[in-house]
């Protein structure tokens, strides 16, 4: 499968340079952005798929609704986040 990286604010524009780096090298990559997943985009994400969020808070409104849905698909969630004890945090594989 590929990385898809997801990310909302600033973690978005971080994981955009990340997703560049990581095709630039030769692994299969793409951006998702948080907010477009839960309003449509979410069918890029393929069932091989390993999926990173991240999050600074962990906890954003966005990033609560996306976990679940890529967790029912059955996809692997990475979660980078700066609050060890957030939503994303405890969630995530």
């Amino acid at each position: 499968g590929r990385v898809v990286i997801s990310g909302i604010g600033k973690s978005a524009i971080i994981a955009q340079k990340i997703v560049a780096t990581l095709n630039s090298t030769g692994t299969p990559s793409l951006f998702l952005h948080a907010a477009d997943a839960i309003h449509g985009d979410l069918g890029l994400v393929q069932k091989d798929d390993v999926v990173m969020i991240i999050s600074k808070s962990g906890e954003s409104p966005e990033i609560k609704v996306l976990v679940p849905l890529i967790k029912n698909f059955g996809n692997c969630v990475i979660g980078m986040v700066g609050n060890t004890t957030s939503y994303l945090a405890r969630r995530a594989d």
